[in-house]
């Protein structure tokens, strides 16, 4: 019966409460807990835990004082009570609780044990009037059906996502949404909810004091990030930011808190990270994508940013992204010799030369027991190596348009410019083998640093575009090296007529005493062919060096009984050949080829895969070879 009287009610007032200015936001109506943490045989309720946030997603504050809750429980705003604009008030059943559960203060409470009453765990109306009995807003949540799965047993569990008895708050996915329909509300992850911020499943657009983003990030933090369509890019390209990426954590959640473990204020989770001291909603980067500021591509990516400088050396706020492989994966820049983006500040900074904007990068060479959650006394290991780059000017007046940024891929102490490189300064992270191993790179952060020390807040709104690898290099394939041949190659293979080829080190046979060469001793003339070389494991990625790089190797025989020798790549399902004449005089000849000047043979005339390069070996062509030696060592 309190459904259907609430139904006609809710539609006789639609008009009155659908553009209401205070929004109910998130509930809370049945926590969980567990006495013993982490123990689920120990749960138990406790209405306490219970709270309502209120959102204000007008444009101006508004006086709460006289205003009620007269159902769900009952209450009425001490006078003084306002919301600002475009900020949260919550209403706790029990601060003690609430402190307890989220290490802040809730704005009020109810009262626990004040015959106030508690909110039903099966669902009810949860009613706001003003002082003068008008109607702010209704929400007539449930615990089941299109609110979410019913839980039962003790401890409870639910066949689908609850926040009956399970812990989760539910939260409205936008606060200009229809919050009277159950489809315009989420439940959170996890066994708490998220009072006083951006709720977790936001999908609508962030308030501001324009009604929309403004410069310097609007009005306050927006915590969570929702899903676009960027799937990836081709190298060399790191990522276009034309838009946001389908993974809703490529910028890495911090769901410890965006201050740290030792935050004094802001114990918060979001997608970006502050300074320990930074007071909450204070310091942050929001993160949206623009498709009409742009310098590349169809789009780039809209930071606006708040550093409060509560440091003795000022405050920062960044985002990071770290790879999505946590145990294994590693991005590989060495065959590159810089790293690039470009920015863009149309508008001026609110503090002239304060913020500093840096391109920082975490190698995870020397980690072991790889993660990405800190914890006390882990000595920064989750930053690994952490490479700054500074970016001169400091950020003050508008640009009058894009800045490419330049950082070569080297590190030196020296270098407080990016034009010189990177520099392990020790502020954060683990030391490492001191060594800035480029192959192993496990993600990179834009971070704002901002100098000012007097508890001043600075902001800006900055364009990123275009993060991109520059100054491809060739890389050096070895297959011996005077000394011996790289685990890559593995043991040499050999093949003939009767007798195979086989391909050995003969220490101190090189072009000197001091070094080694390989001595080819051919196989059976019978196929009119005999050769010898390696399998390549890992197969080299040679697509680059295809048309740009030579194979080189010096040779010393005394007696040479064939036509020629050929030179033989296979990959995929092609081979590429190169017939080289060969002297016979006991002297050593160097053999220079270019890569791009092999061409299809042995049988194949497609299907060269240059990027997964398998074999290569050395071929004997003709007769009468069997049993004679050639010695093959570095050019």
């Amino acid at each position: 019966m309190k459904k259907t009287l609430t139904f006609f009610f809710s539609i006789s007032m639609l008009l009155s409460i659908s553009f209401s200015q205070i929004v109910i936001n998130e509930i809370m109506f049945n926590p969980y807990y567990e006495t013993t943490p982490g123990d689920v045989s120990t749960y138990s309720t406790d209405d306490d835990g219970e709270f309502v946030e209120l959102f204000n997603a007008g444009q101006s504050d508004v006086d709460m004082s006289g205003y009620k809750f007269v159902q769900g429980f009952d209450f009425t705003f001490p006078n003084g009570t306002t919301i600002a604009a475009g900020k949260y008030l919550v209403v706790a059943r029990s601060k003690e609780r609430f402190k307890a559960d989220y290490n802040a203060d809730a704005d009020l409470e109810w009262g626990p044990g004040s015959g106030n009453g508690a909110l039903s765990n099966s669902g009810e109306d949860i009613v706001i009037v003003t002082a003068s009995g008008d109607t702010v807003d209704i929400v007539d949540y449930d615990d089941e059906g299109d609110w979410g799965a019913k839980s039962s047993g003790t401890p409870p569990t639910a066949t689908a996502a609850s926040a009956d008895g399970l812990g989760p708050s539910l939260e409205l996915k936008d606060f200009a949404a229809d919050n009277s329909l159950a489809a315009s509300w989420g439940i959170t992850s996890g066994q708490k909810g998220t009072p006083g911020a951006v709720n977790s499943n936001f999908n609508g657009t962030p308030w501001s004091s324009g009604g929309g983003g403004t410069a310097g990030g609007g009005s306050g933090p927006v915590r969570t990030h929702a899903a676009g369509t960027w799937t990836g890019d081709t190298s060399p390209m790191i990522n276009s930011l034309n838009a946001a990426s389908t993974d809703t954590n490529y910028w890495q959640y911090f769901d410890w808190g965006v201050a740290g473990l030792s935050a004094t204020s802001d114990s918060m989770p979001g997608h970006y990270e502050v300074n320990q001291n930074s007071v909450k909603d204070s310091g942050f980067v929001n993160v949206s994508y623009s498709t009409d500021v742009k310098n590349e591509g169809t789009g780039s990516m809209k930071l606006d940013v708040s550093v409060h400088g509560t440091e003795g050396w000022g405050g920062y706020a960044k985002i990071q992204h770290m790879h999505p492989d946590t145990a294994k994966g590693f991005y590989d820049w060495s065959k590159y010799d810089t790293v690039s983006f470009q920015y863009y500040m149309p508008e001026a900074a609110s503090h002239d030369q304060v913020l500093e904007l840096r391109f920082n990068v975490i190698e995870y060479s020397n980690v072991t027991n790889p993660t990405y959650t800190p914890a006390d006394g882990d000595g920064g290991q989750t930053l690994g190596e952490y490479y700054y780059s500074f970016t001169a000017p400091r950020l003050g007046a508008a640009m009058t348009g894009w800045a490419t940024v330049d950082i070569p891929l080297v590190e030196d102490p020296n270098n407080w410019d990016n034009k010189n490189g990177f520099n392990r300064t020790g502020w954060a992270g683990i030391s490492g083998n001191t060594t800035f191993d480029t192959d192993r790179i496990k993600g990179f952060s834009f971070e704002f640093s901002g100098n000012a020390t007097d508890r001043s807040v600075a902001t800006a709104t900055v364009y990123i575009d275009n993060i991109t690898l520059k100054g491809r290099k060739t890389t050096p394939y070895v297959y011996f090296n005077g000394k011996a041949s790289p685990a890559d190659m593995g043991s040499p293979f050999g093949w003939g007529d009767g007798s195979a080829s086989t391909l050995e080190v003969v220490s101190g046979a090189g072009t000197s005493t001091e070094t080694n060469a390989l001595k080819w001793t051919m196989g059976g003339d019978g196929w009119g062919v005999t050769g010898a070389g390696w399998n390549i494991n890992p197969n080299h990625d040679m697509s680059y060096e295809w048309m740009k790089d030579t194979v080189q190797f010096k040779y010393k025989t005394n007696k040479f009984s064939g036509d020629n020798i050929r030179l033989q790549y296979e990959a995929g399902s092609g081979k590429l050949v190169k017939v080289v004449d060969i002297t016979a005089d006991d002297k050593w000849h160097t053999v220079k080829v270019a890569l791009q000047d092999f061409v299809y043979g042995d049988g194949t005339t497609s299907g060269f895969d240059t990027s997964k390069v398998k074999v290569f070996q050395f071929i004997a062509q003709g007769k009468g070879y069997a049993g004679e030696t050639m010695m093959i060592t570095e050019a």
